[in-house]
C-alpha cells in the first residue's frame, strides 16, 4: 500500500541492478505485494518512508537517545502521523562519535520505527573525511535497508567529490550484491548546468541519484531532474506564520537551504510541483527550533501544520482511495 506512493525510484533501480529479492519496507506482517516481512529489533530506512519529521523541530535534549525518545512522546501528545519516522539531525551529536550518535539516536526506534534521513549541511569537498567517518558506521536497520545521508552542493569541487563518493558507494554494493546502507541525499542552490555536470561526471550512475528540494527550490530543477527527486522539504516556523490559505513565513532566524531571511511559500502551490514530477517523494517536516523556542511552541507550530499537512497528501496520494489514504496517514512509520 505504502509501496504505491513511496516507493523511492532510484534506490529501487539499483535493487533490481544488483538482481537482489526486494523485502517489504514495513512492520505490518501482511505485505499486499506478498514481499517477505522483516523480522527483529532493527528499524526501517528511506524505502516506504512516506512522511518523517526532523529531529531539529525541537531544541536537543541530552544525547541521542534522550532525544529521539522525547520527540516521539512531543510528536505522539499532538496526535502527529508518523511520528515514529524521524530525520536525524547531525547537528545534535554534542560529544557523541558518529557510530554512538546515530546507534543511540535510533534504538528508541528499533522494532517500531524508522530513520529515513541524516540530515548535514556537509560538503563533499570540504568534509570528505567527516562524511566518510558516517559511512563507516554501521546504523541498526534491516539488511537490506538504506538510509539517506543530506549532502550540500556548493561548487564544482564538491560536485567531483559527490560523484567520487557515489562511485565509491557503488563498487562496494556490486562487489558485495548488497544495498548500500547509506546513500548520498545531494541538495543545493545550484542552477542547472551545475547538476548537469554532475550528471555527465556520473554517467549511468546518475539514474541512482536522490535529490532534494523545497519550496525555494528553482522551478527549472523540478523541470529537468524530476525522476531524481525523491525527498521534498516542507519548512515551517511558528505557528503565527501558518494562513489558512496554506501560506507558510518562515521565522527570524529560522535557516533553509536557499530561502530568504524571513522567506514565505504558498503550500498548496509547492504540493502542486510535487504533483507534477511523477514521483511521490518522501516529505519531511523541517525548520530548526530557536533556543528560546519551548517544546509547547514546537508542538504547537507542527499541529498547526497538520490539516495543511494532510490536505496537501490527499493530492499527493491521489492514486490510493479515501480509506487507504487514511490509513497510511495514521501509520506511525
Amino acid at each position: 500500500m505504502v509501496c504505491a506512493i513511496a516507493d523511492n525510484s532510484p534506490l529501487t533501480l539499483l535493487q533490481q541492478s544488483l538482481e537482489l529479492v526486494p523485502r517489504c519496507h514495513s512492520y505490518r506482517q501482511h505485505c499486499m505485494q506478498a514481499l517477505e516481512p522483516q523480522q527483529g529489533g532493527f528499524a526501517l530506512g528511506i524505502p516506504g518512508a512516506a512522511m518523517g519529521f526532523c529531529q531539529a523541530l525541537f531544541n536537543r535534549v541530552g544525547k541521542s537517545k534522550a532525544h529521539t525518545t522525547r520527540v516521539i512522546a512531543l510528536l505522539e501528545e499532538i496526535g502527529a502521523p508518523w511520528a515514529h519516522s524521524h530525520e536525524m539531525f547531525w547537528g545534535y551529536r554534542a560529544d557523541e562519535g558518529p557510530s554512538e550518535f546515530v546507534a543511540g539516536g535510533m534504538a528508541p526506534l528499533l522494532g517500531s520505527g524508522r530513520v529515513p534521513i541524516l540530515i548535514t549541511s556537509l560538503d563533499p569537498s570540504f568534509d570528505f573525511e567527516t562524511i566518510a567517518s558516517v559511512l563507516r558506521t554501521r546504523p541498526p536497520v534491516f539488511e537490506g535497508e538504506t538510509m539517506l545521508l543530506r549532502l550540500i552542493l556548493r561548487d564544482a569541487e564538491s560536485t567531483h567529490a559527490a560523484a567520487k563518493i557515489i562511485k565509491s558507494l557503488l563498487a562496494t554494493a556490486r562487489t558485495d550484491r548488497k544495498m548500500p546502507v547509506w546513500w548520498p541525499l545531494l541538495q543545493a542552490h545550484m542552477n542547472v548546468s551545475e547538476w548537469l555536470n554532475l550528471k555527465r561526471l556520473l554517467g549511468a550512475d546518475w539514474a541512482y541519484v536522490n535529490i532534494a528540494v523545497n519550496p525555494f527550490t528553482a522551478s527549472s530543477i523540478f523541470e529537468e531532474f524530476a525522476d531524481q527527486i525523491t525527498v521534498a522539504q516542507v519548512p515551517i516556523g511558528l505557528a503565527e506564520g501558518m494562513s489558512l490559505d496554506g501560506t507558510v513565513k518562515l521565522a527570524l532566524g529560522t535557516r533553509i537551504t536557499g530561502a530568504p531571511e524571513s522567506g514565505s511559500y504558498s503550500l498548496p502551490g509547492y504540493i502542486d510541483q510535487l504533483a507534477c514530477l511523477g514521483l511521490t517523494p518522501t516529505l519531511i517536516v523541517l525548520g530548526p527550533s530557536l533556543p528560546h523556542w519551548t517544546e509547547q511552541m514546537n508542538q504547537h507550530r507542527i499541529a498547526a501544520l497538520l490539516p495543511m499537512l494532510r490536505a496537501a497528501c490527499d493530492v499527493l496520494w491521489q492514486d490510493l482511495d479515501e480509506n487507504r489514504r487514511d490509513f497510511v496517514w495514521r501509520m506511525s512509520a
